[in-house]
């Protein structure tokens, strides 16, 4: 049905031709209250029904935002399609003759629009189409065709083929703004809010470049370069060929075209124009692999030079990290020997800041001031030494030393590798030879002097079926744990290594109060005078058997020597205590040795009599009963009861002789009730 000017159509009066389109014509149009209006009539009910759909979706929707087109009424009439719509600008230049202000009207008369206005006007027609996506709807046919501009404001126009996300059609609108998932043969991807984004990128293309969607993405090389490379980035985005790469929403899409506006500095221009600008890259790479080849040639001479230079210092700092080794092996080895060197100097009563000297070499040391480390550690190798040669035993061993000298500890081999003050005082070449001396009279003392009996291996006593064995114990320095002082054994001895049992007894002493059925168990109820006797009997014996070395007996050991055994010898305190797993409701042999010299039970079997210290005698012929036993709670070697044992006989208390220097009369000295012993 074709419509001629003044005829009246659902209440308009016709005043114009305007255009025709895919499905209807658009006629320009005066309502009942004289406003001027454009009415689009559609050709087909079948057009017109398709057409009704989205214009009934889109008439719920358009006042609400003012980039959408206005529709003021719809209907049929004479079974014909309609619907009524604001009008847009005109720019025709003849008075009687209408033509509607739209993007491509403009793009057509000025060839492209300036970047800013290019990017408002797309800012305009998205909040648009933020509007209808929000809805559930699409627009399906953004072009510049249908951008209408009404009062100078774009609006985006042509609502018939507005549909909603799950609209039965699947493709709709001009080739060209149509994303190319949707023209693949069988293709079925729905429209989807990035197919608007899409066709609104592509928009921005035509609207910037002036050509038409077909040739995307090629640009006018006469075209601003600061505006090329400000728009590359966000139109490649809104049009990526890649549905997942490309904008997925309103928002995404404003932010790319406010970045458009946002102003860039010239390093982003120039990256920009380095990424997309072929020739010019080529140009700039060139300049560049020039310059770099100047800078090899010389830097390559620089380089020698500073290899040169560096060698130089590289020798420096060797010969001083060489320096700062050497102070650090000093230090580390004045840091072992410093607890032991400050006990014996306390016991000297030697006032020596040896512990504050070593932190200050230390500090030195971290702030890399190497000659004031250095000064200092010189003033401790001076010190230390004079005080050895002050306090320790003076007098020379040669090698025709008698062995009684050496066996008192009156000579330099045993006085001094006994002590760790001592050592300060020797060279290194004096300390190898003590020690080879010490040594070799140890060894002599094993082969000549003791032999089978005492030499670590299972002998016999008595009748020659008693195995007995006697472990051989070094000289050495120890820290007491009951006169809390460095203690010092000058003189090698041997100490039986399990406690005396009653076989063993019983080989020389044929009086005993306590006999127990199981004689390899610890002899026990024994008083200190059956000791001596004991003691004095096995003396006579191995002197008889020419067993024993010059000034050496059998005797009951004094407390230093006993703490000495049981520490393990150099050890600077106790050894951990026994585990309650190892105690007996009765004593037995069979206990955990002590690392180094594998002594047995001295620390939970029985109590074991000794010779105290001197300072720390109660009174005249006191003992002192040493160590735990089966019948405490607890077990440790620091236990320690001062007892009569001439008048106490006591299950508990048990005994372990020792081989060891004494005088002539030691016995008659010892002996509590002041008679002699029997012959």
């Amino acid at each position: 049905m074709t419509l001629a000017c003044g005829n009246m159509f659902a209440g308009c009066r016709i005043l114009a031709l305007c255009g025709h389109g895919t499905y209807g014509t658009v006629y320009l149009a005066e309502d009942a209250i004289g406003r001027r209006v454009a009415l689009k009539l559609f050709e087909s009910p079948l057009a017109g029904e398709r057409e009704l759909h989205g214009i009934r979706n889109y008439m719920r929707l358009h006042n609400s935002n003012v980039s959408l087109l206005e529709i003021y009424h719809t209907g049929f009439e004479n079974g014909q399609f309609y619907y009524v719509m604001e009008l847009a600008d005109n720019v025709s230049p003849k008075p009687d003759e209408y033509r509607p202000d739209t993007l491509a009207e403009r793009l057509q008369a000025q060839g492209r629009l300036p970047l800013e206005e290019a990017v408002s006007l797309c800012l305009t027609l998205l909040d648009g189409l933020e509007s209808l996506h929000k809805a559930g709807l699409l627009h399906r046919d953004i072009k510049p065709e249908n951008i209408l501009f009404f009062q100078g404001k774009p609006k985006l126009g042509d609502p018939g083929l507005v549909g909603d996300f799950s609209h039965t059609l699947s493709l709709a609108g001009t080739v060209g703004f149509i994303p190319p998932e949707l023209l693949q043969p069988d293709s079925t991807v729905k429209p989807s809010p990035n197919t608007d984004l899409y066709a609104l990128g592509k928009v921005l293309y035509c609207a910037v470049t002036g050509n038409p969607p077909q040739k995307y993405p090629s640009l006018p090389p006469e075209m601003d370069l600061s505006s090329l490379l400000r728009i590359c980035a966000p139109v490649s985005d809104l049009c990526n060929a890649v549905p997942e790469k490309r904008c997925q929403d309103s928002e995404e899409a404003r932010q790319l075209l406010l970045s458009i506006r946002t102003p860039r500095s010239c390093p982003w221009l120039f990256w920009q124009r380095f990424c997309h600008d072929y020739r010019w890259r080529r140009r700039i790479l060139s300049l560049i692999a020039l310059g770099v080849a100047t800078l090899c040639a010389c830097g390559t001479l620089y380089f020698m030079e500073l290899r040169r230079r560096m060698a130089l210092v590289r020798q420096e700092a060797q010969a001083h990290q060489a320096q700062r080794n050497r102070l650090l092996e000093r230090l580390r080895a004045w840091r072992v020997r410093q607890e032991p060197l400050a006990l014996q100097l306390t016991a000297l009563e030697e006032v020596l800041p040896l512990k504050e000297h070593i932190s200050a070499a230390e500090q030195l040391l971290r702030q890399d001031n190497l000659p004031a480390a250095q000064a200092l550690l010189d003033s401790l190798d001076k010190a230390v030494p004079a005080l050895a040669r002050k306090h320790c035993p003076p007098a020379a061993a040669s090698a025709d030393s008698a062995p009684e000298e050496l066996l008192r500890g009156n000579a330099r081999a045993f006085g001094y590798l006994a002590s760790p003050l001592g050592e300060e005082g020797l060279s290194s070449r004096e300390q190898k030879t003590l020690r080879k001396q010490a040594t070799a009279e140890a060894r002599r003392l094993v082969r000549e002097g003791v032999g089978g009996i005492a030499n670590g291996s299972n002998t016999t006593w008595g009748d020659g079926t008693i195995p007995a064995r006697m472990v051989y114990i070094p000289p050495g320095t120890f820290l007491s744990p009951i006169t809390q002082k460095l203690e010092r054994i000058d003189y090698p001895f041997w100490m039986l290594q399990t406690e005396l049992s009653f076989a063993q007894y019983e080989s020389y002493c044929k009086q005993q109060a306590d006999r127990h059925s199981q004689l390899d168990l610890p002899v026990s109820g024994i008083s200190w005078n059956d000791c001596l006797d004991f003691c004095y009997r096995l003396t006579m014996h191995m002197r008889q058997m020419n067993l024993l070395p010059p000034g050496y007996i059998v005797r009951p050991p004094t407390e230093a020597e006993w703490e000495f055994a049981a520490q393990d010898g150099m050890a600077a305190m106790p050894p951990a205590e026994a585990k309650n797993a190892f105690k007996q409701a009765q004593p037995a042999v069979k206990f955990p040795e002590s690392p180094r010299f594998h002594l047995q039970g001295m620390d939970c079997n029985l109590s074991e009599m000794v010779s105290p210290y001197p300072e720390h005698c109660p009174a005249t012929g006191w003992k002192v009963i040493r160590g735990a036993n089966f019948q405490r709670d607890t077990t440790g070697i620091a236990l320690r009861l001062p007892e009569r044992p001439d008048q106490t006989t006591l299950a508990r208390i048990g005994f372990r002789p020792v081989l060891a220097p004494a005088p002539n009369d030691y016995f008659e000295r010892e002996w509590l009730s002041g008679f002699s012993f029997r012959t």
